[in-house]
């Protein structure tokens, strides 16, 4: 070996001493740690007096590092943050922040893991007893009177159908309005061998959806008027549209949202009124105009 290769020392020739900033999330960690105690507890100024002490015990570390690393510099030149800034002029303004609602405080891009969910998950949050629900999953239904989904106030499933048991009891979201359509278990109603297997349940607007909505105390909305037109119950954007052309905008719409799966032929009866060949409606009416149930009278 020549005596170049014996010994290789790094000569860094600096004008300045950089280098001394502190980080408070570490003088924050040792309060937690020492005196179970957060920034939030004490003020402001016994916050950053904490901070120029850890600056004042450790400062002298980082200066010999620095000389033990060849480092050629004034080391009576410290430059200030007004310093370092020149001829730029700081401001405050408003800006979008990673804010941490448990830390009450920004972190830093770095300090941020990004979890990529391929489906529904549940993860753990701090200060919520129960896990909370993250992304969408999916559950998909079948009906031949597509714009009453309008109407819809619940998803029912068969109970021992394990497509669906990591359902049972959760909630869908409904496509158009945002409402919460609850998932509810109905061994009388379901067939899980027919369709998917899931059923939606509008209850003002078909009988048998109406008999679980009493089994389960559903919601019941009525989506049409008299003549057959959407109601303000419904959708803004189909209010007013009568309902088998609501019935193709409710299909379109679907498919611009990238939820429609597809059409199947299946066979159905038709109900139809003998006096006008129109289809009949089943449709909820509030007394006085609903049907009154006479019971007998007890004493």
């Amino acid at each position: 070996m020549d005596d170049e290769s014996k010994e290789v020392q790094l000569y860094l020739v600096v004008s300045k001493v950089d280098g001394q900033q502190q980080a408070a999330v570490v003088v924050e960690k040792k309060l937690m740690r020492e005196m179970n105690i957060t920034r939030h507890d004490i003020r402001p100024e016994s916050f950053l007096s904490e901070i120029h002490k850890r600056k004042e015990q450790y400062s002298g570390t980082i200066m010999n590092q620095l000389r033990r690393l060849g480092a050629s510099l004034d080391w009576s030149r410290e430059p200030s943050f007004s310093q370092a800034m020149g001829d730029l002029f700081p401001c405050r303004d408003y800006h979008l922040l990673n804010w941490d609602c448990t830390l009450l405080t920004s972190i830093s891009d770095i300090e941020v893991d990004h979890i990529d969910l391929k489906e529904e998950t549940m993860l753990k949050i701090p200060g919520y007893a129960a896990p909370v629900q993250f992304g969408l999953g999916e559950i998909i239904v079948a009906t031949t009177r597509i714009e009453t989904m309008l109407g819809d106030t619940a998803i029912a499933v068969h109970p021992e159908d394990r497509r669906y048991q990591h359902l049972h009891g959760r909630y869908a979201v409904h496509p158009f309005n945002g409402r919460k359509l609850k998932i509810i278990c109905d061994p009388e109603f379901v067939d899980p061998t027919f369709g998917t297997g899931a059923v939606k349940i509008a209850p003002a607007h078909d009988p048998n959806d109406f008999e679980v909505g009493r089994r389960h105390n559903l919601q019941f909305i009525n989506i049409f008027t008299d003549d057959g037109k959407i109601n303000s119950n419904g959708v803004a954007q189909f209010e007013g549209m009568p309902r088998f052309t609501a019935r193709i905008c409710v299909t379109e719409a679907l498919k611009s949202k990238g939820l429609y799966k597809g059409t199947k032929k299946t066979e159905m009866t038709l109900a139809i009124c003998s006096r006008t060949n129109d289809v009949v409606e089943p449709m909820i009416t509030p007394p006085p105009s609903g049907l009154l149930i006479v019971t007998p009278w007890r004493r």
